[in-house]
């Protein structure tokens, strides 16, 4: 169930400072899918991080569409059905039912339409009309099918499976459920601003979330203050973006035009899930502000 609620036009930064006399934080930074990866724990759980990074670059592998070896990769470059690791099994599930749940305003199979706009190797461009049409005919996650068995069928001429609205969510919860199981407090586990905080601060004081204005860098527009454990993700029209002719394009596309969504600078999902969160924040910038409401009710 997704348990969320909206901040419109934010951006979740920073938060990682976790101060105490007698218990100091140690910060863990990585790079992977393309984004800064930070682990802050106490000082004492330093050694837990490793393992916590270890399966989070695992994970980010088998969902790399830039590495022919990946599992994504093989799916597609095949109409015909492919095996994949459990665990791109699950994600895949899992993305599945976040389609559904946003009645495919969230839509895994868009992957075509972001290489077409330039946002998989920043060679930005705006497409002709006929070439968007073209790809839209592969768009459809109900054609995918994933079985127990791990196998996946389904795919279409056209259609380009991409799990980037929900992959940073997904290592974030798998890293924290490493943490946790290995009995590490509290702790923030990071991936891009896709984000999961656990157990109590030192003193029992709040985690404090920092949002940032969407069009200021630099400036603070508030601050989220919670007082028990959340996953914090944002998208927005900032993060990757080209200007043609003073026009923005950004790189969430509407599944149904396959073209970047205008209306939502940024919104920020707050709930227990990060890979809920990250790919309801994406729906709602695909909805708009009144829709996007009506889908966090439900």
């Amino acid at each position: 169930m997704l348990r969320t609620f909206l901040v419109i036009s934010v951006i979740v930064i920073a938060l990682l400072m976790i101060r105490n006399h007698g218990d100091s934080p140690f910060i863990r930074d990585d790079y992977m899918m393309d984004t800064a990866v930070r682990i802050t724990l106490p000082v004492r759980n330093r050694d837990d991080a490793a393992e916590a990074v270890s399966r989070m670059h695992h994970i980010a592998s088998l969902v790399d569409d830039f590495s022919p070896a990946s599992d994504i990769s093989r799916v597609n470059a095949s109409v015909r059905p492919v095996r994949v690791s459990d665990t791109t099994r699950l994600m895949l599930k899992e993305s599945l039912i976040a389609c559904k749940k946003t009645d495919g305003a969230f839509d895994i199979t868009c992957g075509g339409l972001s290489k077409l706009w330039g946002f998989k190797d920043g060679n930005y461009r705006v497409p002709e009309d006929k070439e968007i049409k073209r790809l839209l005919t592969g768009v459809d996650y109900r054609c995918i099918n994933v079985s127990d068995m791990s196998v996946v069928a389904g795919r279409r001429e056209n259609t380009y499976l991409d799990l980037g609205g929900i992959a940073k969510g997904f290592v974030v919860d798998r890293a924290v459920g490493i943490l946790v199981g290995r009995g590490v407090p509290y702790g923030i586990v990071d991936a891009g601003g896709n984000l999961r905080c656990w157990g109590r601060k030192p003193r029992g004081k709040p985690w404090i979330v920092g949002v940032q204005h969407p069009r200021r860098p630099d400036g603070i527009i508030g601050r989220l203050i919670l007082d028990k454990p959340a996953a914090i993700a944002t998208s927005g029209d900032y993060q990757r973006f080209f200007i043609r002719q003073e026009k923005r394009y950004c790189h969430i596309i509407d599944p149904s035009s396959g073209r970047p969504v205008e209306d939502i600078m940024s919104a920020t999902v707050i709930g227990d899930s990060a890979m809920d969160a990250d790919a309801v924040a994406t729906a709602v910038c695909v909805m708009g502000r009144d829709k996007g409401l009506e889908l966090l009710k439900r």
